[in-house]
């Protein structure tokens, strides 16, 4: 099964401590998810999981191995990542975009095509396999970075904001697959602003609060702890709701 561990990680600019002493671990089948305050530390908590950030001090494993003993093929059949905001450099067609995703299966070219549009068709984005990427609105090329995302096909995925740029309906939709994927014995890491998409996961979550590069807590979605740790983080009251069988929580207007 494989496994993701980070151990006391520390990310510096400069004198200022972006992440420090983070750790985190995260097993196939289950789902992490990063909350926190604009500049927090959130994306570099990923950043640095994936091996994309320099670390000051810390180590990163992935199945109790350094993340840079593995190969670039080897570790994008472990993982799969999707960026906050990656506008494509190069005018593809969406169904190439995913394809490249494929890259770490000895595959042809035609069967990674196959592939991509298979994807697409099944997110209900088929009518873009066409379309130049760099034309799509914000919530399409959203759509086509989530199919490339899955087309992947990695044991654990790290999704920063995925629900990014959509509209409500396509944000549930979103959050609904990647419960699927963890239901389906992958791994899942997400950094998320809204804790109430945590429910259309349908699985059980972990949150971990950062704060100023910290861990500030942690909790099971829903738990005892949540709300206060969220608090905390945010500075402003939270009220924890039961809504058709869920609990939702939101920020008390012109409290805190």
């Amino acid at each position: 099964m494989t496994a993701l561990s980070c151990d006391r990680v520390r990310v510096e600019r400069g004198r200022r401590r972006i992440l420090d002493d983070f750790s985190l671990h995260l097993e196939a089948g289950r789902a992490v998810a990063i909350l926190g305050p604009n500049g927090a530390g959130k994306s570099t908590a990923l950043g640095a999981a994936l091996g994309l950030i320099p670390m000051a001090a810390g180590a990163v494993t992935l199945d109790g191995r350094p993340l840079a003993g593995w190969s670039r093929t080897e570790r994008a059949g472990r993982l799969a990542w999707l960026p906050q905001d990656a506008p494509p450099q190069e005018p593809l067609p969406a169904w190439e975009w995913v394809a490249a995703a494929r890259y770490r299966f000895a595959e042809s070219w035609a069967d990674a095509q196959s592939a991509a549009h298979r994807v697409l068709m099944e997110m209900g984005i088929a009518h873009l396999a066409e379309r130049v990427v760099t034309t799509l609105s914000g919530g399409e090329r959203q759509r086509v970075a989530l199919a490339a995302l899955f087309a992947q096909d990695a044991e654990i995925i790290l999704a920063d904001e995925p629900a990014s740029h959509l509209d409500p309906a396509q944000q549930l939709e979103t959050y609904a697959r990647l419960g699927r994927q963890v239901r389906s014995g992958r791994g899942l890491l997400i950094v998320t602003h809204d804790v109430n998409l945590l429910p259309a996961l349908d699985c059980p979550v972990e949150v971990v609060g950062l704060r100023e590069g910290r861990t500030a807590f942690t909790s099971p979605y829903p738990g005892d702890r949540l709300v206060d740790g969220l608090e905390q983080l945010f500075g402003v009251t939270f009220d924890a709701v039961a809504v058709a069988g869920r609990t939702l929580i939101a920020p008390r207007v012109g409290a805190s």
